[in-house]
């Protein structure tokens, strides 16, 4: 039978009753997984149980003696049977066990199933076999899970910020959770999340030429750099993307520092505060092999300066500012 991507929250809840197999399939890794944890760790009947995890090609190649993996004492103890890669190669062996009347087990789908994969067809035609669709959820639907997250780590939040969050991670949903961890553990024993908290995780500024501008000088891309100096609007104030460049140089040079002391890239990058998030890992590695750690130094300590000189000159800051943050990518 197939069963609507929300049943799973119902089979999470209810004993298996006369259900003798699960299949998980769909277009994304992440809910698939996902699904399958959750119904793993909350079904009555299997709670507890330790799956053990084996791949199609192993249990195919062994099909003769399914007894090394599906017999009667195996099963009496607390373990349960994963195939992982499934595909309708598979569906003659699944057929062979339904006949065989044997114990319960999951199907975790290699890829996506389509409408005319005999696998597909077989699980939603059979009485006491379920079809279980695992497909990126909509914006609400993300939101949803945010909140359920919130709601088991005792934490709250506005609405308007579920909301910017579950934009924010909807293309990398794999990321949520681990990153929601991130900000958790930077919370502390704090209730309620803030804008302000979030600020100091995740850049939704991002997208503003002022975060692409620092972005493209620590990058050493000049054209880019001309660029976004062009686009800056006449509010923009220089003292904030100066210690925008502050921030952000001062957390490569801590990393670096370790780096140089021997101490190793990932390890070095954990104990940054706040975290650094995954979305922003690939971006910070590269910029942080691009400079050095003099470099870093001479930077940070010219900043002061220049925020004191922009000051004093405010008939000339924009020339000062663009002369700044030019000079170390000409003289390159």
């Amino acid at each position: 039978m197939k069963l609507s991507p929300d049943s799973i929250f119902k089979l999470c809840k209810d004993p298996l009753g006369e259900t003798r197999s699960l299949l998980f399939y769909g277009n994304s890794e992440f809910w698939v997984q996902s699904k399958m944890d959750c119904f793993l760790k909350n079904n009555p009947t299997i709670i507890g149980f330790q799956p053990r995890t084996i791949p199609q090609d192993l249990v195919l190649e062994n099909k003769k003696d399914l007894s090394l993996f599906f017999t009667k004492d195996f099963f009496s103890g607390p373990e349960i049977i994963i195939i992982t890669q499934a595909t309708d190669k598979i569906v003659p062996l699944v057929e062979d066990l339904d006949s065989q009347s044997a114990p319960f087990f999951l199907l975790h789908a290699r890829d996506y199933l389509k409408p005319v994969s005999k696998l597909r067809k077989l699980y939603e035609g059979h009485p006491q076999f379920f079809s279980i669709p695992c497909y990126d959820l909509s914006s609400a639907e993300l939101e949803k899970e945010i909140r359920n997250i919130f709601t088991q780590r005792r934490k709250k939040t506005s609405s308007e910020l579920i909301r910017q969050i579950g934009n924010f991670f909807h293309s990398s949903p794999e990321t949520l959770k681990s990153e929601l961890e991130k900000i958790f553990t930077y919370m502390g024993s704090k209730e309620i999340l803030e804008m302000a908290d979030l600020k100091n995780l995740i850049s939704f500024s991002g997208q503003t030429e002022a975060s692409d501008l620092v972005d493209s000088f620590l990058e050493r891309d000049k054209k880019k750099l001309i660029t976004c100096m062009n686009r800056l609007d006449e509010s923009t104030s220089y003292i904030s993307v100066l210690r925008m460049l502050t921030l952000s140089l001062s957390r490569l040079h801590h990393v670096k520092s370790e780096l140089n002391s021997g101490n190793p890239l990932e390890r070095s990058i954990k104990i940054l505060t706040p975290p650094l998030l995954f979305h922003e890992q690939g971006t910070f590695k590269k910029q942080l092999f691009l400079w050095s750690q003099e470099e870093m130094e001479s930077i940070l300590k010219e900043i002061t300066k220049i925020e004191i000189s922009i000051k004093l000159n405010s008939k000339v800051a924009k020339e000062i500012f663009e002369f700044f943050f030019l000079k170390p990518l000409v003289l390159v």
